[in-house]
Order: structure tokens, then sequence, then C-alpha cells
């Protein structure tokens, strides 16, 4: 996945701070296929960018090293990304514990069918894995430039305590395609350097922008 990050489009161009912290920023941006020319605003830094491979519709963008008034032991963060039909399981469907309701307009947390299938499941250790999972796990509503989608974190429930992660991912939709990402937020053990506030940050500046042909057409 690194190697995505040298295939990159990179406007070095500095923009408002992000959250008011006065960070210099610059907005970058990629282009991961058919709807999914994207832009985003991130932290600039000497190896903070964003690439994707067009033809395989991924991508994903990094940020280091982080601001100091980040005061985050995390080093860096980075996201993958995938460019998906709307229509994808992965966008909305049982997979997805956040529903999209037409009537308002928002996107509405919802774990209904996955608490069912969990109790539904014969072995009582099995059952209380699957219910510790899913209320170890958050989704909520996220708005962007020009697109609104959802957001789910994750929280290790396995594993060492010392390598346990916050983990989040995310899906931006702006039919027929939605842009799609996760990436490690944080360690449970060290909670004030988690990165959650600060990549919620990031996917609230993401723009999808018009396409543009493929080098080459």
């Amino acid at each position: 996945m690194k190697k995505l990050l040298y295939l990159l489009t990179l406007l070095s161009v500095s923009f408002p701070a992000i959250a008011n912290d006065y960070i210099p920023t610059i907005r970058v941006e990629t282009n991961l296929g058919e709807g999914c020319h994207i832009a985003a605003t991130l932290p600039k830094g000497e190896r903070s960018r964003m690439g994707g491979l067009l033809q395989q519709r991924l991508g994903g963008f990094r940020v280091e090293p982080l601001p100091a008034s980040w005061k985050s032991n995390m080093g860096e963060m980075y996201f993958s990304l995938r460019c998906l039909d709307v229509n994808d399981p992965d966008v909305s469907g049982p997979r997805v514990p956040i529903k999209y309701d037409p009537v308002s307009d928002h996107w509405v947390k919802d774990m209904s069918e996955w608490i069912a299938k969990a109790k539904q499941l014969p072995d009582k250790y099995d059952r209380e894995f699957e219910l510790a999972d899913i209320n170890a796990r958050d989704a909520f509503e996220v708005n962007a430039v020009n697109s609104k989608g959802w957001v789910m974190t994750q929280k290790d429930i396995t594993g060492e305590e010392n390598g346990r992660r916050h983990s989040l991912m995310f899906c931006l939709v702006r039919p027929p395609k939605a842009l799609c990402g996760d990436g490690v937020t944080g360690y449970l053990i060290d909670p004030k350097s988690d990165l959650t506030k600060r990549a919620l940050e990031i996917i609230r500046t993401i723009e999808f922008l018009p396409d543009v042909p493929a080098v080459g057409q």
C-alpha cells in the first residue's frame, strides 16, 4: 500500500488551518477512478500526501510527521481508501451498523441486525464475544464538503493489552459512488495519543471533484 503514496497528485497550497489549530495545511488530490476524483486538506508535513492507483480504484493518505500540537505518540496517520459503487455491501446493508433514512436524509445508527444474529449463536461463549465486539463499536453520521456518509469506530477486545488498537472506518456517499477508508487511530493503552478527532477533521475536508480523463486518454 505504501507504493500508492508515490503515485499522487499533490498541490502544495496552504489552506486555512484544521480545527483552528493554526497548523499549516496543504490541499491534496488524487483520482481513484470515475466518480472518485477527490481532494482533502492535510496538515503540511515532509511525507504528508494522498495518492492512488486509478485502475485498482485504491489509494490512501498519510500525515507524517504529526503536528506537535496534536500531542500524539502515534508517529503517523495513515488511511487506505477505496472507490466503491454506492450499492456495494460495504457501503450499506447488513455489513454496516448504520442505515440511511431517506425521509430524514440522515444516516442513523442501527446495530439491531448484528445484535439479533449474535443472540442466535448456539454457543454461549460465541454469543458473549460477539455482543462484546458490538459494544466496542460506535457509528454515526459524518458530513464532508459535498457528501455525507458514516463513520464506525472500533476498539480491539482481544490480543495483548498493550497492542490493542482503536480503529476507524468511513464511507462518504456521493451517488453513484462512495469513497470508503479505514485506518488505526490509536492504542487503547495510550488514549491521550488517539487520533480519532484528527481523522474526523480530515474526513470532513474531503471533496468529490469533477471527473478528469485518465492519463493517456
